[in-house]
């Protein structure tokens, strides 16, 4: 049987793109619905030394906006290099520092899990979350993406959308 990821709702959320700028904002995912929420962050070769550097931060708001968003902390992985199935240590990240990746992590990748009911507690009225990447730590224009997972708490055929 193919389950076409009735349990888990697939959200492109930043098409990839090159950029060195310090606002990359995702789309925003709804998680009024969610059991859970992740985000997977794809990159390629960050730098041209490896003091470069790149902000990766998680927001909650009212709104698919970016008015009044509020920095969240988090937890996250970081993948091995291409061709390794190995993941790092489980990390927590502050909401004030997020986590930072720098040009010893060319073409990795980085998963961020969150539990919609702690932003929730954290923010009483967040209906949304995003990411905020700050690229311009960066000399060279790396491509980023970045896709969204959502448990829904009610998996179905054609899942409530998150958007």
């Amino acid at each position: 049987m193919i389950r076409y990821a009735e349990k888990l709702q697939i959200v492109p959320l930043y098409q990839p793109q090159a950029s060195t700028a310090a606002d990359l904002e995702t789309a925003h995912m709804k998680i009024k619905n969610a059991q859970w929420i992740s985000f997977l962050c794809i990159w390629s070769s960050l730098t041209s030394d490896s003091t470069d550097l790149v902000n990766v931060m998680v927001y909650t708001s009212t709104a698919a906006t970016t008015t009044g968003a509020v920095a969240q902390p988090f937890k996250y992985r970081l993948s091995s290099a291409v061709g390794n199935d190995l993941w790092g240590a489980i990390t927590t990240a502050t909401a004030a520092a997020g986590v930072n990746i720098t040009g010893a992590d060319d073409n990795k990748l980085l998963l961020i899990d969150v539990n919609p009911a702690t932003l929730m507690a954290l923010d009483s009225d967040a209906e949304y979350a995003h990411l905020l990447i700050n690229g311009s730590g960066m000399v060279t224009n790396p491509m980023f993406g970045v896709i969204g997972f959502l448990e829904p708490r009610y998996p179905q055929n054609l899942n409530l959308t998150s958007s």
